[in-house]
């Protein structure tokens, strides 16, 4: 015969298995939550990188095209002040 302070003591320990299973099962739902949420991050990231990465390359391009403006600029100068010169020199 099972006595009634054995029976107290398994049914606490049940309790507390249960109390136990419950948290495990909550910090299971938990972590599945987080999980959906860093994907959703992650997606979220990666279309905000896709995005930054394309307005830095038309930036790029743009200061390319500016740079190669500027370079031309200076060398259509450059020829315009040695057309001076040679007039110059040649016309003495």
């Amino acid at each position: 015969m099972v006595s009634y302070f054995h029976v107290n003591k398994v049914v606490k320990k049940l309790r507390a298995l249960m109390k136990f299973i419950k948290n495990v099962l909550f910090y299971c739902r938990l972590m599945e939550r987080v999980d959906r949420l860093c994907a959703q991050v992650s997606a979220v990231a990666l279309g905000v990188i896709k995005v930054v990465t394309e307005i830095q390359d038309k930036l790029r391009q743009n200061l390319l095209k500016h740079n190669r403006n500027s370079l031309s600029a200076e060398v259509q100068v450059r020829k315009k002040w040695r057309q001076i010169n040679e007039r110059l020199i040649h016309e003495r």
